[in-house]
């Protein structure tokens, strides 16, 4: 048996249901006619028709909001059978909402505070790019460009013919070199 038929065709019911309804004409504010419309039976407009639901979030409503599930007259709270990661999330919530209204006095991550500290080894640290000096960064320029020009070379003693280019940067080897051993003798006069 289907609900809400005389809610929705009115005082009809079922009849309303096999003749189509007309929506007589009216006038708008500026002075024109609208045509007589023509409803087909069943139809419901998109703006009456309801939100979907699913059971789940029917449930949780009522859970919600029923006075059935209060305890000492306050509304159960959720945070008695959340998970680890739920907790966090939360905890992550009301700390971003925090933030957003303006209160710094509010830790940045509260269940971060209850864990215990993991104790980490300290790590020798590789000087930045930017740390070396502009010696050291030439060396490692020419160094690389002598391993491409290896490379190259080995490639030339398989058989692979050369282009232009290729043999431009072949010529440069004794050049490049003769820079980088001069580069290392004055890194090892330096004590770098």
């Amino acid at each position: 048996k289907r609900q809400g038929i005389n809610a929705e065709y009115g005082k009809y019911g079922r009849q309303a249901m096999s003749e189509p309804r007309v929506i007589e004409g009216s006038r708008r504010p500026d002075g024109t006619m609208r045509k007589a419309v023509k409803v087909r039976p069943g139809y419901t407009p998109p703006d009456e028709v309801r939100k979907f639901e699913t059971r789940g979030s029917q449930f949780r409503h009522l859970r919600d909001n029923s006075t059935l599930c209060m305890v000492d007259n306050a509304p159960m709270s959720g945070a008695d059978h959340m998970s680890k990661a739920q907790k966090k999330n939360a905890a992550k919530r009301k700390n971003k909402k925090a933030a957003a209204a303006g209160a710094e006095d509010a830790p940045a991550n509260a269940l971060v505070a209850e864990e215990k500290p993991v104790a980490t080894k300290p790590v020798a640290e590789a000087p930045a790019p930017s740390a070396l000096a502009p010696e050291e960064k030439e060396l490692r320029k020419l160094s690389k460009k002598l391993r491409e020009i290896e490379k190259l070379q080995s490639n030339v003693d398989a058989g692979t013919v050369p282009d232009e280019t290729q043999l431009a940067k072949l010529a440069k080897r004794d050049e490049i070199q003769a820079q980088v051993d001069k580069l290392q003798a004055a890194l090892e006069s330096v004590g770098l």
